[in-house]
């Protein structure tokens, strides 16, 4: 006899015959049936995706994900077309300096170069792969 979880009611789960009464018995054990949406003991319901997005360690996940795409926004407005197409991440580390991923070594001595024109203090430069 092959064990196949049933979709609509859950997976199934094996418990020894001794503690299950009345259910269909395989060599000792008895097959019953988990419902994978357990009941909420806490009396509040599922929560709308919207909020856990806005709530939590993902909120903060993804308000530092915007800081970040602003300041490479910020970055590449500074730089000419041809760096700033080349720029792939931009940060600020906890010393405060800015820290700018370049797709290559070449475009990062390039980048180096240009730092003052950043206007943002300290620059480090580091080459990271595109994508």
């Amino acid at each position: 006899m092959a064990l196949r979880p049933v979709l609509s009611d859950g997976l199934p789960f094996i418990e020894s015959h001794e503690n299950a009464q009345n259910q269909p018995k395989t060599q000792g054990f008895s097959l019953k049936t988990l419902n994978p949406v357990s009941k909420n003991t806490r009396g509040t319901g599922p929560r709308p995706l919207a909020d856990v997005l806005q709530s939590g360690d993902i909120a903060t996940l993804l308000s530092q994900a915007a800081e970040r795409r602003k300041l490479v926004a910020e970055v590449r407005s500074r730089l000419a077309a041809d760096e700033a197409e080349h720029v792939v991440c931009a940060s600020m580390d906890a010393a405060g300096r800015l820290v700018l991923g370049v797709d290559s070594a070449a475009w990062a001595a390039r980048v180096r170069y240009r730092a003052r024109e950043l206007g943002r203090g300290e620059v480090h430069v580091r080459v990271v792969p595109k994508g």
